[in-house]
């Protein structure tokens, strides 16, 4: 039962993880291309903006500039959050096993 909770939960934390990358890289795609913030791109962009809030001042001054934005906060936090992510799966697997149960 366990190892059947374990799975679920790594598959679950894999799942919120890709969500928050997924905004997160549409956010920065949109700001590089230079997309006019309207409709999704405003919702993209503020929840992405809520995502890097965290990292807004780790990198300032003269960080190399991506496309049309500065946008390093952005892949720092896809960075951190998705190790972050990794390292909670591994802890999982550890704590409550590595596989699914096959069922027969």
């Amino acid at each position: 039962m366990a190892t059947e909770l374990g799975w679920r939960l790594r598959e679950l934390t894999w799942l919120a993880a890709g969500v928050v990358d997924l905004f997160l890289a549409l956010d920065f795609g949109f700001r590089a291309v230079g997309a006019p913030p309207d409709g999704f791109v405003s919702v993209v962009t503020r929840i992405g903006d809520a995502l890097a809030s965290p990292f807004s001042g780790i990198i300032r001054g003269n960080a190399p500039r991506v496309g049309l934005t500065n946008s390093w906060p952005l892949v720092l936090a896809l960075l951190v959050y998705t190790v972050a992510a990794w390292l909670l799966v591994r802890f999982l697997a550890v704590l409550l096993g590595s596989a699914p149960r096959r069922r027969a």
